[in-house]
């Protein structure tokens, strides 16, 4: 959810991923899909990897490697900060905790959200700007997946 609202709010990382064509019959699905697939399967994985070398088993820092300079850029508005796995009888789910740089994630909006003068702003607080109300869309957490 969040790579296309970055699309829509200026983040031109963002946009490299996605590749909106003119033409939507154009529009390679697949590759978008598996660059943003990278980021929830590396993410885990780079905790991993430095945890292991805090405890003198590998490496104390890992990077994604890659040409793909907007996958790049959106890598870096992601830092992971926690990784647990809960296994049940016939499911295993994994959760990511995750912190979101959205100031450059969401590059556009979040100028005009710093760039606002604060006495604009509603003096009862009754309403957020649409930077505030994105971030705390997408902060709302997710109910799991069941099957059945």
């Amino acid at each position: 959810m969040a790579l296309p609202l970055a699309c829509l709010y200026g983040n031109l990382s963002a946009k490299k991923i996605m590749k909106f064509k003119a033409d939507a019959a154009t529009f390679d699905a697949q590759n978008a899909l598996a660059d943003i697939m990278v980021t929830s399967r590396f993410l885990p994985r780079k905790l991993e990897i430095e945890d292991a070398g805090l405890r003198g088993n590998g490496c104390m820092r890992s990077e994604f490697i890659t040409d793909d300079r907007g996958l790049l850029g959106v890598l870096k508005c992601f830092d992971v900060q926690a990784v647990s796995f809960n296994e049940g009888s016939d499911v295993c789910q994994t959760r990511t905790d995750v912190r979101v740089n959205f100031l450059e994630l969401l590059a556009d909006l979040a100028h005009f959200h710093q760039s606002r003068p604060k006495e604009i702003e509603n003096p009862a607080n009754e309403a957020l700007d649409e930077y505030d109300r994105i971030c705390e869309l997408l902060l709302q957490p997710t109910e799991p997946c069941r099957k059945g």
